[in-house]
């Protein structure tokens, strides 16, 4: 995407940043990988911003057994 992590506007979709579907999976696996976290759904990160992000991992964390059954 061409940007540095401290550069990045937090309220822009991550696709109007330039995440290609590729990018998309890569986060999604490193972010299930690094928190030990059930498969999030793609859309969920590629539609979102870093914002909705943040809150999905916070979330997928804190409500593992719940994210596991979705």
């Amino acid at each position: 995407m061409g940007y540095e992590p401290e550069d990045l506007p937090w309220e822009v979709p991550l696709i109007e940043l330039g995440l290609d579907s590729l990018m998309a999976v890569r986060i999604k696996n490193r972010v299930e990988y690094d928190f030990d976290l059930p498969p999030i759904q793609l859309t969920a990160v590629r539609d979102a911003n870093l914002y909705a992000v943040e809150k999905l991992i916070e979330y997928a964390i804190d409500h593992r057994d719940e994210v596991e059954q979705l």
